[in-house]
């Protein structure tokens, strides 16, 4: 699929995607929630951020409640996701850069202290060129904070976690077509990898440290330094 197809798919999804997410993603409160508690900033300090899909601007803002002296630059190739975005946060755009750009072509300008992304990063075909150029993005003892989608070595695992997570989706409320909708666009659009190799990715880029803060069958939150 092209990703022209992606960025489609992503514009019709735009205005229902902050409720549509937490039907489809397992634990993502739990993640929302984990967030803050592991970055080493303080509130006071100028926190230079930058998120890879930053779609609606929902952490966007979270971000810059929570640092009010942060600068944000938001990454995302859904012009729809940016408009909202753009609304959202306008009441902060002194300090908000958004751009649209695909993560498999783009070479992020600037130096950050943080780089943030939720779910976005399995759309990435290169992973391990895509960390080496955000680990030179990142000052020194600068950190990557990044949830993903994650994919099991053993076969018959993978089938349980597919199953696993179609019955999460039908408890969550999604109707039984749109949960058919969610595992196909899964297979067409996503590439997701094993966290081995997500680590392995990691540690090749550079980071000084890298560890899995939390976990649940096809999602993972990693946590990286420079």
């Amino acid at each position: 699929m092209g990703n022209t197809s992606v960025e489609q798919h992503f514009d019709a999804l735009a205005r229902d995607f902050e409720k549509v997410k937490r039907k489809v993603i397992p634990g993502y409160r739990d993640i929302e929630k984990c967030i803050f508690s592991y970055l080493p900033f303080t509130q006071s300090g100028k926190v230079a951020v930058v998120e890879l899909g930053t779609g609606p601007g929902a952490l966007a803002l979270d971000v810059l409640k929570q640092f009010p002296r942060a600068t944000y630059t938001g990454i995302d190739f859904s012009s729809k996701m940016l408009e909202i975005a753009s609304h959202r946060l306008r009441k902060y755009d002194k300090r908000v850069t958004l751009q649209k750009a695909d993560l498999n072509r783009i070479k992020i300008a600037g130096r950050y202290d943080l780089i943030l992304s939720l779910f976005t990063i399995h759309h990435v075909f290169n992973k391990k060129v895509l960390f080496k150029h955000l680990y030179t993005l990142l000052k020194p003892g600068g950190c990557f904070f990044y949830a993903d989608a994650a994919v099991s070595k053993n076969i018959r695992l993978e089938k349980c976690f597919i199953e696993n997570w179609k019955d999460f989706m039908a408890r969550s409320g999604l109707a039984r077509g749109k949960i058919g909708k969610v595992i196909e666009a899964h297979r067409q659009y996503d590439h997701p990898e094993p966290i081995e190799t997500q680590l392995h990715f990691l540690k090749a880029a550079g980071f000084k440290s890298y560890d899995i803060v939390w976990c649940r069958e096809k999602s993972a939150v990693f946590f990286a330094t420079k």
